[in-house]
């Protein structure tokens, strides 16, 4: 073949890679959310069949002890508290001095509730209501402002219980975020909401709630009142669980347990009233929630009535803090609904999995009473274990020996005991208040048993789709690959091959499940390796020395600021502690940062607009001190402990509408640059020196949009994400690098970046705080999609810097080249990095098919593959494939 028909063929082959590689972005997002469709499968519906006979259960020995109870409650007021944290109210410094007052007079007992993960609001009302686990779909549902899609009308709850089963004339009021009435709409006979998605109101959110609460205290007419405050979790979500606001928060809530109480007390038609108070889930320390740590599951649940007096239940009303946020009797937050059921006297929803409290037994005191409660409990139970398991009743029990051990076989094991509950004694009843209680030990053995089974994840996996996603990203990997293979004629470029081994590295981590969950590891370590070899390849040994020191230093602080976990030789705490003690080091180093912003930004608007130096200057500083008096305003608003190293008069200074009309006019001025630089691109033939200054220009305007985007600790990060620029700089233009190198630097530097911002793959590492900015309403779709992209935005900033940082790179490696070898180095430089993201997903993928059988799928596996799900849409797609190739065509090019 001659030169001029390889040039042909080459040219041909290059306009197709450019098809391929927007068809590759595609079907990297298709892939995935194929994957997803299969993976994260609604659970199959219960067909609850009401005949026991049909369930095996005809046998059940209830002639005497049948559990239809007299309940000891009529109505029932369900407060929930979203985010309460068992430490706010059990501690000794909370502020629910009051609860805490009940607690020690017997009137309330306290149990520290564990929530299953996710610890997301929708899926705790559910577990809460209906008594059952709740998978990772939930995630998704959170946050879709939309009722249709979160609507369970029908649905079995001890709502639907209590509403058709007891005194049918009266009402069910409900008052609080609209999540309540999206799930059931069909409970409700009055109620009133407030909006569940802005989270920046944490006032009115709770105050409207109060004002019903007030007048619903005096009236009779209704049987359930379920308040839901959410002023505590918002604020936690924006100041952080210690902050001053959640502190305010709490006494606030613990006043309106004072009403309530006073109330019950007070008022006749409330004798027979329950009063309970419940957290959803629990917070980390900096105000999130989603996971599975002690500090997210662990949620308060009070049980409140002055007949509780008579139990003599009295404890203490404090207690010091626990690390695991475990305090009194621990039991399972879906516990609450067969124990709510029976104390109402109404019937256990079909699918709970919850076990009747022991230490609320007591409130019957006959222990007929009481073995009639946990009869009805294991009853439910059985039944649900029937359906679930699809067994042949009678079950063969011949592997069981006398003790009900039947090997591995649990679910035998809870059906043997059921068996020998209902043998012992044929024909006659228990005779004896020891026999009863024989019997009521078996039956909490029962039911103790029945949960743990039912409490395994039951996997509803569609292989079909899943296996389908696998296959269409296997196809996007192998055309990418032969895509750089056949670019890749010239063997003196090892980066290819170099980037090979890392994306191999990367994908077969995902098999571990401990790498999985401390991933970080493996992008600290792995960045900082090849900043240190980037460095050692200068072409000077001197420099490459003081290039390794400084890079490693800078990229080991950067790691250190808001550490995902434990940071090499202890840096993280030490930072911490610098920052935490004396704030004033963090605004100098965030002030530091935008001098540097202003400095760079001042030198490329002056040759992209060609202004003199004093204009440049002035646009320059304009933009970086709204930044910064606009982040100041919202540290004050919502961490004032971060501004004590202020006067209270220059505090004043900073209010909300101050941060308001700060960020509108950063927004104005970036927005009118923008224009003003993509309008000069367009209007004259700029040379490549001009180019590159108007490509720095809006890379550095989008850089000052995402530090308004950042928490203040944040900041500091973009100092050091300058400084190493400057080094990489430096570094390439004595190195020769290619975009293969370009591209692996990039890739290892935005994963780093992300965990570098404090997040990681749990859904409670996602911060809600900035989504808000500059949005006073989600009333409207649009501003709810602003939000959205936002929230993502602001736990992206590390990444999205060093993606516009990859093009500045490009850009200056190949400045003095012709159009056609720019275009052709940027396309393989996206080429590498839609193939690492294909790998990395696939790998995924192939985990989540690999550990199919494992509780890990859902513990590990279903938050990294969320995680992994928005890094291709968001980070691939948008900003990669849209963002990115728009500036580079737009403006580089």
């Amino acid at each position: 073949m001659s030169d001029d028909q390889l040039q042909l063929l080459t040219m041909i082959f290059f306009r197709q890679q450019k098809m391929l590689l927007l068809f590759a972005n595609i079907g990297i997002v298709l892939g995935v959310g194929i994957f997803m469709t299969g993976y994260f499968c609604p659970p199959p519906t219960l067909a609850f069949n009401h005949d026991l006979k049909q369930a095996g259960l005809e046998q059940a020995r209830v002639d005497e002890y049948d559990p239809h109870l007299s309940p000891p409650f009529e109505k029932v007021i369900f407060m929930v508290i979203d985010a309460l944290r068992s430490d706010f109210v059990y501690e000794g410094d909370s502020g629910f001095n009051f609860t805490r007052s009940l607690i020690k007079s017997g009137s309330a007992i306290p149990f520290t509730a564990l929530a299953a993960p996710p610890t997301l609001t929708l899926s705790r009302i559910k577990a809460m209501t209906q008594g059952s686990g709740q998978s990772f779909l939930d995630a998704w549902l959170n946050v879709m402002h939309s009722a249709d899609a979160r609507r369970l009308v029908g649905g079995d709850t001890w709502l639907s219980r209590l509403k058709s089963e007891r005194a049918t004339e009266k009402k069910m009021v409900y008052y609080g975020i609209d999540m309540w009435c999206m799930l059931y709409p069909e409970i409700w006979d009055r109620y009133e909401t407030v909006d569940s998605f802005y989270l920046p109101n944490f006032s009115e959110v709770d105050s409207n709630v109060t004002r019903g609460l007030v007048a619903e205290l005096d009236r009779d007419d209704y049987k359930g009142l379920v308040l839901h405050y959410l002023g505590l979790d918002n604020a936690a979500h924006f100041g952080g669980a210690r902050s001053p606001i959640v502190r305010a928060k709490q006494v606030e809530m613990d006043d309106v347990v004072r009403r309530i109480y006073s109330g019950l007390e007070r008022l006749p038609h409330h004798q027979n009233t329950l009063f309970v108070i419940a957290g959803d889930h629990g917070m980390t320390e900096n105000g999130n929630h989603g996971g599975d740590t002690a500090a997210e599951i662990a949620s308060a649940l009070v049980f409140v009535s002055p007949k509780f007096k008579f139990l003599r239940k009295a404890l203490p009303n404090s207690h010091p803090y626990n690390s695991e946020y475990k305090y009194y009797s621990v039991v399972d937050q879906v516990d609450l609904v067969p124990t709510l059921s029976t104390l109402l006297g109404v019937s256990i929803p079909v699918g709970s999995v919850g076990v009747y409290i022991d230490e609320l037994l007591a409130i019957f005191p006959q222990v007929g009473d009481q073995m009639g409660a946990l009869m009805r409990n294991a009853k439910q139970m059985i039944s649900l274990l029937n359906l679930r398991y699809n067994l042949e009743i009678p079950v063969d029990l011949v592997l069981c020996d006398g003790t009900c051990l039947c090997g591995s076989d649990r679910v035998r094991r809870v059906l043997c005991l059921w068996e020998r509950f209902n043998s012992e004694k044929p024909g006659t009843a228990w005779s004896t208040d020891l026999d009863i209680q024989d019997a009521v030990q078996l039956l909490k053995e029962i039911c103790i048993e029945a949960q743990q089974v039912l409490n395994i994840p039951h996997n509803n996996l569609n292989f079909s789709r899943m296996g389908t996603g696998i296959a269409l990203l296997s196809l996007v990997v192998v055309l990418l690959l032969s895509s750089l293979l056949f670019c890749h004629s010239n063997s003196n470029d090892s980066g290819w091959l170099i980037a090979g081994i890392f994306a191999f590295l990367q994908g077969t981590t995902m098999f571990s499940t401990r790498l999985v969950a401390e991933e970080h590891h493996f992008w600290y370590w792995t960045s900082l390796a090849w900043l240190v070899y980037l460095g050692l390849r200068r072409s000077s040994p001197r420099n490459a020395r003081t290039s390794v020191l400084f890079l490693a230093q800078l990229h080991i602080a950067g790691q250190s600021l808001n550490p995902a976990a434990e940071t090499p030789w202890g840096t993280g705490k030490f930072l911490h502690g610098i920052f935490h003690d004396n704030p004033l080091w963090l605004w100098i180093l965030a002030a530091g940062a935008h001098v540097v912003a202003a400095r760079t930004l001042s030198k490329s608007i002056s040759v992209a607009l060609g202004v003199n130096t004093s204009a440049s200057t002035f646009f320059a500083s304009l933009v970086c001190a709204l930044t910064v008096l606009f982040k100041m305003s919202s540290t004050h608003t919502f961490n004032p402990e971060l501004l004590n190293c202020l006067s209270p008069r220059l505090q004043s200074i900073f209010t909300r509408d101050v941060g308001n009309m700060a960020l509108w006019t950063l927004w104005s001025g970036l927005l009118t640059l923008c224009i003003l630089l993509l309008a000069r691109r367009q209007s004259v033939s700029v040379n490549h020196h001009s180019r590159q200054a108007i490509l720095t220009t809006v890379v550095e305007l989008a850089n000052v949009y995402l530090r308004a985007q950042a928490r203040p600790k944040s900041l500091i990060l973009f100092l050091i994400f300058d400084l190493e620029m400057h080094c990489l700089v430096s570094i390439f233009s004595t190195i020769d690098a290619k975009p293969s190198t370009i591209s692996l630097t990039i890739l290892l530097l935005t994963q780093s970046a992300f965990f570098s911002g404090g997040r990681n793959n749990s859904l409670a590492s996602l911060d809600m705080m900035n989504g808000y900015n500059g949005i006073s309403h989600t009333d409207s779709m649009s501003n709810v999609i602003l939000v959205s992209l936002q929230t993502i935005l602001s736990n992206w900033i590390g990444p999205v810097w060093w993606s516009l940082a990859g093009l500045l790179l490009l850009s200056a490696t190949t400045t003095s080249k012709i159009r056609a070898s720019r275009l052709q180095a940027f396309v393989e430089y996206a080429t590498y990095q839609a193939l690492s993201s294909a790998i990395s997903a696939l790998g995924m993928m192939a985990s989540c098919l690999w550990w199919r059988n494992d509780a890990v799928l859902w513990t590990v596996l279903a938050p990294k593959y969320v995680n992994s799900a928005l890094w291709v849409v968001f980070h691939q797609l948008l900003v990669n494939g849209v963002l990115c190739a728009g500036l580079w065509f737009g403006v580089a090019m």
